[in-house]
């Protein structure tokens, strides 16, 4: 389990001074899992898929270009819920989770008729 200081830093995150004195603004490179977690109603995901990756992979480009700012957590949510990919994703994890819970049953199905 990682701690919340690896966690920000591996998602980039930088504190930023406000107009406010008092006041910092969190802006990240990469979102934060609980922003995953609103995109995906808490869902975890069950592993690395190809889309992730294609995901990760034009991320970092748009990075390495200058064309991508890092963002607040409740900018990273609304971004994440407006890309198609995030729907593929969904559905991927999905499928998988029905793929495995109907290959556990028809198992223990077996092995139980089997007895």
């Amino acid at each position: 389990m990682l701690t919340e200081s690896e966690i920000q830093t591996i998602i980039g995150s930088y504190a930023l001074q406000t107009d406010q004195p008092s006041q910092v603004c969190l802006k990240l490179w990469f979102p934060p899992p609980a922003a995953w977690d609103s995109v995906c109603n808490g869902c975890l995901w069950i592993k690395w898929t190809e889309h992730n990756e294609e995901w990760f992979m034009k991320h970092i480009e748009h990075i390495c270009k200058g064309s991508f700012q890092p963002l607040t957590a409740q900018e990273w949510r609304s971004k994440l819920w407006s890309q198609p990919l995030i729907w593929k994703l969904k559905k991927n994890v999905f499928n998988k989770a029905e793929e495995f819970v109907a290959h556990q049953f028809h198992t223990q199905d077996a092995a139980f008729h089997a007895r």
